[in-house]
């Protein structure tokens, strides 16, 4: 393993179930990776992490760990705002009916795709993905999977942009809402910005060990 990976055991660690969330959030982004018994991370995704979390140096394991918790709390606190909000919305034009069902998916389900069920006035669903920063800048990452359940389901998918999560339950410059952002992207509304990348080869660990397999693979980079 490269000298620039940071590697922090979990196996002396009693995770919490949000903090289990926010390590399958992160390999989920590319941001690191990790096993039952370690969290690793490269000098990359270990600049990326510290971006991640709006730029505050890590000086530590538990600067980490405290980072991380303080992150999955303000999203999980952007998440029940978002609810009550969808709630209120809904109970203002008479539809207590659909109110009740307003649900945070990402509860039970942090890989749907989409962190809140909702719905418009006539019943149909709207499903909406929470993003949230402790600043007023309209920035956020979004997963492969987010982005392909937005393609599938335009004009029923929504980001809800919270700005300034810290200050949760009061929001001084309240929600943006944007509705098909795939289409704001056409539109040149908003730009994004590849941060990752996933690579990987077309054999597993064992051909690669294999010393067949391995000459081939020096053959063709020669």
């Amino acid at each position: 393993m490269s000298d620039l990976t940071s590697i922090y055991p979990l196996g002396s660690q009693k995770l919490s179930k949000e903090e289990v969330i926010a390590i399958q959030l992160l390999q989920v982004m590319g941001l690191c990776t990790a096993n039952s018994e370690y969290l690793c991370a490269s000098n990359d995704q270990f600049i990326k992490l510290n971006s991640f979390l709006e730029g505050m140096p890590l000086q530590s394991e538990e600067d980490l760990w405290q980072s991380l918790k303080e992150t999955n709390l303000r999203a999980r606190m952007a998440e029940e705002y978002v609810v009550k909000y969808e709630r209120s919305r809904l109970d203002l034009a008479g539809r207590n009916d659909l109110s009740k069902l307003v649900k945070r998916v990402s509860e039970c389900n942090v890989s749907a795709g989409f962190d809140v069920r909702s719905f418009d006035f006539d019943g149909s669903t709207r499903y909406i993905e929470v993003k949230s920063a402790t600043n007023l800048y309209i920035q956020f990452f979004w997963t492969t999977s987010e982005m392909q359940f937005a393609r599938e389901h335009c004009n029923e998918y929504w980001v809800y942009f919270v700005p300034r999560a810290q200050d949760l339950p009061n929001l001084e410059h309240g929600l943006v809402m944007l509705k098909d952002p795939l289409k704001l992207l056409d539109e040149g509304i908003m730009l994004m910005e590849p941060t990752a990348f996933k690579v990987r080869m077309f054999t597993d660990i064992e051909e690669v060990h294999d010393p067949r397999i391995a000459d081939k693979i020096i053959r063709q980079l020669n």
